[in-house]
């Protein structure tokens, strides 16, 4: 798509979220004094009400929202507002405006679509953000934030925070507040002027002073007992490693596939092609083990999927050869068609597990070297009956930075892959 048609369909959707109104949401439909009650009974209720989920064609394709959707809407913040919104997803999606997709913090194209939706709680309005993340040809739907609509009456500049890094080390949390304030801020900017007309006629602001005070949307929570329960977290953990595991998933599908073209293919074909096939998994399970070790790498997944969509193809061409009538000559080439696509998806695989690991011993040599640095720094100071000022503020920031940087890997530990992944490359680059 080019700048003028990117920039074509974002006054579309601008001026589309502006006729926009809001859908009335009613409030403690889902409702419980727990935090894992609340998030059972959500569970529950899309089961219920939704049981083979919903496909909503939008401007990206189709997009599903089913009950992981609402698992992951819910490990992910919760507060009374998310549930509120949970029973308008369908007819707010629908509607929806789309924002962006964001790019990964080395500027690659990024699998990750924004979309936003009205609703009014309490006579209240809010927006509703959710995102869809792209995995295994199928895009996944969650809540990402429910914001009071009147925190972004009074938008004076244009962000550019998601365009550019700050020069400080702010930009390891850009994500929570931070992301959906910059995201919706910059696309409000062109938003048509009917749209809040607070904006527009200054006369008409309220006194700033008076205003009310503004629940904070990342801090606000609904139960005491947020944090995840033991149970909880188990299950957590069991979602964070059912969706991290690529290289089964690739696998059992194209297993599944060469079960199918097996009937018309000889055995030494299928030997040849099932062998092929296990190579190529034991370099996506190495993939897998280098993450553990170095962190998600979303991007290596991204870069395989068209390579798994074209063995795919030609495995079932395959199969098809013999019974579409193909001469022998050309069902020996669709043959080593499929081989090829494998061996090509292995090779490609095997060089991105390289890749991980170099780069994260790049990671840790940089690491190394600055720790090496705040010990002689700690060491001179030491050394100097009185410190100086500047001396003592520089080994302040190293070390404050560093904790930063490990603080934040661990926690992509626990994050899902798309997000763990980000985190890791935000830490990489923080060092360059």
């Amino acid at each position: 798509m080019s700048d003028a048609e990117k920039a074509r369909v974002r006054k579309e959707e601008q001026e589309k979220f502006s006729r926009m109104q809001p859908i009335a949401a009613s409030t403690n439909v889902i409702h419980a004094d727990t935090a894992a009650a609340a998030r059972k009974m959500a569970i529950e209720y899309w089961k219920k009400n939704y049981p083979n989920g919903v496909t909503i064609n939008t401007i990206v394709g189709d997009v599903q929202i089913d009950v992981q959707s609402i698992k992951s809407s819910l490990f992910h913040g919760l507060i009374q507002r998310k549930l509120d919104v949970i029973p308008t997803l369908q007819k707010g999606v629908e509607r929806a405006a789309y924002l962006c997709a964001l790019g990964d913090f080395d500027g690659k194209e990024s699998k990750n679509h924004y979309f936003l939706y009205k609703v009014d709680i309490d006579s209240e309005e809010n927006l509703v953000l959710c995102r869809v993340k792209e995995n295994f040809g199928k895009k996944r739907l969650y809540i990402h934030e429910v914001i009071p609509a009147m925190e972004f009456v009074h938008i004076a500049q244009k962000s550019d925070a998601l365009q550019s890094q700050p020069a400080d080390k702010s930009h390891l949390q850009l994500r929570g507040i931070t992301l959906y304030r910059d995201m919706i801020t910059d696309f409000m900017q062109g938003v048509n002027g009917e749209f809040y007309p607070l904006q527009k006629e200054e006369k008409n602001m309220p006194d700033q002073k008076a205003a009310p005070e503004l629940p904070n949307a990342e801090t606000e929570e609904l139960f005491s007992d947020n944090e995840l329960s033991v149970d909880e977290m188990e299950e957590y953990h069991k979602w964070l490693e059912e969706e991290q595991q690529n290289a089964e998933m690739y696998y059992q599908e194209i297993s599944d596939s060469l079960t199918m073209a097996e009937e018309s293919l000889d055995d030494n074909a299928v030997k040849e092609l099932r062998g092929i096939a296990d190579d190529l998994h034991t370099s996506m399970k190495n993939v897998e083990e280098a993450e553990q070790s170095c962190g998600a790498d979303q991007e290596t997944w991204d870069g395989y999927a068209p390579r798994h969509e074209n063995i795919i193809r030609t495995i079932e061409q395959a199969g098809d050869a013999k019974s579409e009538g193909k001469s022998d000559e050309e069902c020996s080439k669709v043959l080593l068609d499929a081989q090829e696509s494998m061996r090509e998806g292995a090779a490609y695989m095997q060089e991105r597990c390289e890749l991980i690991l170099q780069r994260e011993k790049e990671y840790q040599e940089q690491i190394e070297g600055l720790r090496r640095r705040i010990e002689e720094l700690e060491r001179e100071r030491e050394l100097k009956a009185q410190s100086p000022e500047e001396l003592a503020r520089c080994l302040a920031v190293s070390t404050e930075f560093l904790a930063a940087v490990d603080a934040m890997r661990k926690e992509a530990k626990n994050q899902p892959r798309i997000v763990a992944s980000e985190m890791f490359a935000a830490s990489r680059e923080s060092l360059t």
